[in-house]
């Protein structure tokens, strides 16, 4: 059997190498100081020679420098490396592997003097422990767990919109005929399933101008007409057929961990296991309310948690109900976990869960909707003053139940993301400090001892009622067949109150 070659991933040129040491000196514009810690990495990389974990465990850096007689510095970056791939046996365990980079690459720049100053200014914090290259956070700071060598191989954005611009031609002359999905859907008499689509291929010659189209074109134009298509028609009968009840629809497994995965780079300081991930049927119902576009309220009660949710496993049953339009549909769903919520901690866990699954759908980020619950929560704990008594669930529950309302009425429009973001995100700040959610949250005037002694005050025991003492059975009658011994008058004590007959 003859193994087959490993296919590597292609060289660097020199002039890559020779735009990255650019790019640290600050000599190509438009590049943060987050791009410039990552290419003076790259290099760092490359002239020592280091594989990736290598480079990210060289948090230790030292500078070696020289200068000559003419002012001009040379030198080297050095790195000791504690733990490397290599390290697997005792003796390389306790073994210091060096790194050693030159100042100096191929172009006339210092990029290691200049790239040790931005790690000065606006690196991360380097120490023992602490990778060279974390991950960066949107607001500047830097992470405490390395960049993935998945995310560093990662097309960025502008190279995507380079690699976009060879379609400019073709695009710009589609684009100002075809404006929307449903123009490209009916943009001729063909729909799918007709045996000859000639008339679907004339209206893109005449687009294009060209008579001969390639095979390749073709195929690309059908795809794109075939998915406008089914977009087009499945949002018109959406719109047709439209429900009061939302159709829960279950995530295919790679959206679903795409889903997750995304969420737990984006929260790195928030654990998202055990009793804190939310199940999936949590996170399929908050994403059925954003493919409806309509906010709806989600009960604490179905904020159940994976670990619960995969304890809960039951057989699915199978019946028939009634659909929101009268037509009778097969439900195989199973029964539906409740999610625990008797103590402070508990409710805790089940407000983040939610806030959790409303990210990933997409409706709401969990920072803003987190600041909330623990508004809910702090009400909660607080000391009351004197005489009144702290909120209790129902009114936090209550205060919820409001918050949802008043967003459901400001976001008519919908709560699907747009250009200037989250809809949700642009309201919730405001809706929670209004004085209609805010007043549920006060702590209630708490009842007065007077009142309470009186609620709990024994009643009265009831007056004894005199009873015959008569044991007779049946209709007032006794073993003898006679009526019980009646009260007689004084005078007439002693006497027989019947004959012998009765």
């Amino acid at each position: 059997m003859t193994k087959r070659k490993l296919q590597q991933k292609p060289p660097l040129h020199a002039k890559h190498v020779f735009a990255l040491e650019e790019i640290v000196c600050g000599k190509v514009a438009n590049y943060s100081a987050a791009d410039k810690v990552a290419a003076g990495f790259f290099l760092f990389a490359i002239y020592a020679r280091a594989r990736h974990s290598d480079a990210q465990n060289s948090s230790t850096l030292e500078e070696d420098l020289c200068e000559d007689e003419d002012g001009d510095v040379t030198g080297f970056l050095e790195a000791r490396i504690e733990r490397s791939k290599t390290s697997t046996t005792l003796e390389r365990k306790t073994r210091w592997l060096p790194l050693v980079a030159t100042i100096h690459g191929i172009s006339d720049e210092c990029w290691g003097l200049e790239w040790m100053k931005v790690l000065a200014e606006n690196g991360p914090p380097l120490g023992p422990g602490r990778p060279l290259l974390p991950g960066p956070m949107e607001n500047g700071q830097w992470q405490n767990v390395p960049l993935s060598p998945e995310d560093e191989e990662r097309p960025d954005h502008r190279d995507e919109e380079e690699a976009l611009q060879l379609l400019d031609p073709w695009v710009e002359t589609i684009a100002s005929s075809v404006k929307t999905l449903k123009n490209l859907a009916f943009i001729s008499s063909y729909s799918p399933g007709q045996a000859d689509d000639a008339p679907l291929m004339e209206v893109l010659s005449s687009l294009l101008s060209e008579p001969d189209l390639s095979i390749a074109l073709k195929g690309s134009w059908r795809a794109a007409f075939h998915e406008a298509y089914a977009v087009a028609t499945a949002e018109l009968k959406q719109q047709v057929e439209r429900s009061e009840e939302v159709q829960v629809r279950a995530l295919t497994q790679p959206e679903r961990a795409e889903r997750y995965e995304k969420q737990v780079k984006r929260l790195s300081g928030v654990d998202i296991k055990g009793s804190s991930e939310p199940s999936e049927r949590l996170v399929d119902v908050c994403v059925a309310i954003y493919e409806r576009n309509q906010l709806q309220y989600v009960p604490w009660s179905r904020c159940s948690s994976r670990e619960q949710e995969a304890q809960n496993e039951s057989r699915k049953e199978v019946k028939l109900a009634l659909d929101g339009s009268g037509k009778v549909k097969v439900d195989s769903a199973s029964k539906e976990v409740v999610a625990d919520t008797s103590t402070e901690v508990l409710v805790m866990q089940a407000l983040q869960r939610r806030a959790l699954a409303m990210e990933q759908a997409n409706i709401v980020s969990y920072t803003l909707l987190d600041l909330w619950h623990q508004r809910l929560m702090k009400a909660r704990l607080t000391d009351p003053p004197p005489g009144y008594s702290r909120p209790s669930f129902d009114q936090l529950r209550l205060a919820d139940q409001k918050l949802f309302s008043e967003l459901q009425d400001e976001t008519r429009s919908g709560i699907q993301a747009l250009s200037s973001g989250r809809p949700v995100d642009n309201l919730i700040k405001d809706v929670m400090h209004r004085a209609e959610v805010s007043s549920l949250l006060l702590p209630l005037p708490a009842p007065s001892v007077a009142s309470v002694a009186k609620s709990t005050a024994t009643a009265p025991p009831p007056q004894p009622t005199w009873k015959g003492n008569g044991k007779g059975k049946g209709k007032l009658k006794g073993k003898t067949g006679r009526m019980g011994t009646p009260r007689m008058p004084a005078e007439l004590e002693g006497c027989k109150a019947y004959t012998q007959k009765g």
